[in-house]
């Protein structure tokens, strides 16, 4: 037991109450649960019932990793997808990857400033995706490239 101050609407007045710590109990007073190797990439989702939950993978079905070419010299570059996955109200999200290819370093995408988009959607066929480099470019990079 302690005292404790309380306002009573006119006055403080001291009352001795309960005051137990303690942690509440039941359905959105859980903490996480331990992260880890075991759960390394997962999401935590909420279960069927009070208070139960799972890691579970939550993959990216609707996306796919382009490797464009540039050749010897060029300022833009248009490669077509197949993607049966594609509507034509998609939004698709183009950017370059950081990955080395034979032609070059994985952050050299980002250092020429490469654009990335998709454009030409045709619904359950294919897409394209157009890679801009404001100085021009050689060579090969990848795009990546999600449904969102």
């Amino acid at each position: 037991m302690a005292l404790l101050k309380m306002w009573n609407g006119s006055a403080w007045v001291t009352v001795e109450a309960d005051v137990a710590a303690g942690h509440p109990a039941g359905d959105g007073n859980l903490h996480l649960p331990a992260t880890g190797t075991s759960s390394n990439g997962m999401t935590l989702i909420a279960g069927p019932t009070a208070g139960s939950f799972a890691w579970v993978l939550m993959p990216f079905p609707n996306a796919v990793q382009v490797l464009v070419d540039f050749g010897i010299n060029q300022d833009s570059v248009t490669t077509t997808v197949s993607a049966a996955w594609v509507m034509s109200g998609s939004v698709i999200v183009c950017t370059p990857a950081a990955v080395a290819t034979a032609d070059h370093d994985a952050e050299d995408a980002f250092v020429e400033g490469l654009q990335a988009y998709p454009a030409n959607i045709v619904a359950g066929v294919s897409f394209d995706v157009i890679t801009y480099a404001p100085a021009g470019s050689w060579g090969r990079y990848y795009i990546n490239c999600i449904e969102v």
